[in-house]
């Protein structure tokens, strides 16, 4: 929550710096707690509780005790209004129910690899999904800061600020995205041996490269389904996010990716290949709706006199 509000105000080093402190801290503990202290697998989470905490502090210290933020953390400032409730429930509810969402979904493709292909493959899957996860981690973090962003751009009646948000917003996510894609198509089988540097597997490693190849393709339109989720966040409308993330990753990349592997019997590579056309037409889908918003909230403010063209 602290760490929000540094972002809200456009601080994002004090935001991120107590975080790259609990990382380091971490590393530090653990085997300090594990091997030292002799606590084995309880200290893992040990040192994550003590790193963690002490990153807390710091945060702490920034806004009780050094007391140069503009928000003031006071109980006199505190008035309980059944309204602000409303409105982040209505936002953090539906943002809660898509991380649900993203659990189930790879439970089910887990399943649906599992009888194309055999408990094998999806220990190879598992290993390249992991790079393609790591992928968008940046575009996430892009995507926070468009929720905070477009949210105030909202608030205020700017279009113009608005839609540069999710101009940018796409296009840097869609760079990075382009980065990952051709690293990871080019030096797939390096990456992946890397990774599994202590298996001696190379069928399991020769395998993982080959999936990870095929599922860059996976997050190449995410940017632009990603950028309408968030946006929709930060104008207010977590249930449109909700609705467009249930639409692209359950209905139309679980759903192309069983029509497919299972029904068309394309077996596990028709598997792949749908989720990854499930996903590519809902992050399509998903922008258009964006979009036709964007273009909404223009005329609005043309009509309200707040476009300063």
């Amino acid at each position: 929550m602290i760490a929000s509000i540094f972002r809200l105000e456009g601080d994002v080093k004090r935001a991120t710096n107590p975080l790259i402190l609990t990382v380091i801290l971490n590393m530090i503990l653990d085997p300090i707690v594990i091997y030292g202290l002799n606590l084995g697998i309880f200290g893992v989470g040990l040192a994550t509780v003590i790193a963690s905490f002490i990153g807390l502090l710091w945060m702490f210290y920034l806004i009780y005790i050094k007391k140069d933020t503009y928000f003031k953390f006071k109980f006199s400032n505190y008035k309980a209004k059944l309204e602000i409730y409303k409105e982040i429930l209505v936002v953090s509810l539906p943002a809660g129910m898509e991380e649900i969402i993203f659990s189930i979904v790879a439970i089910i493709l887990n399943y649906l690899i599992i009888m194309t292909s055999g408990v094998s493959e999806v220990a190879a899957f598992t290993i390249a999904w992991r790079f393609i996860s790591m992928a968008f981690l940046p575009c996430m973090a892009i995507g926070i800061a468009t929720i905070t962003v477009s949210g105030v751009a909202y608030g205020a009646r700017n279009w113009q600020n608005f839609n540069e948000t999710i101009r940018y917003s796409t296009l840097i996510s869609l760079i990075i995205t382009l980065v990952f894609t051709v690293v990871f198509l080019l030096f797939a089988h390096p990456i992946c041996d890397v990774f599994n540097f202590t298996s001696n597997n190379s069928e399991l490693i020769n395998r993982s490269a080959e999936i990870l190849q095929l599922l860059v393709f996976y997050n190449f339109l995410i940017p632009f389904g990603a950028t309408a989720g968030y946006v929709y966040q930060g104008v207010g409308s977590g249930f449109k996010s909700f609705g467009l993330t249930v639409l692209r990753e359950l209905i139309l990349s679980i759903g192309i990716a069983y029509l497919i592997g299972i029904t068309f019997g394309m077996g596990i590579f028709g598997v792949y290949l749908g989720s990854i056309i499930g996903m590519s037409i809902g992050s399509f889908i998903g922008f258009v709706c964006i979009w036709i918003y964007n273009l909404k909230f223009k005329k609005e403010c043309l009509y309200e006199k707040t476009c300063n063209f």
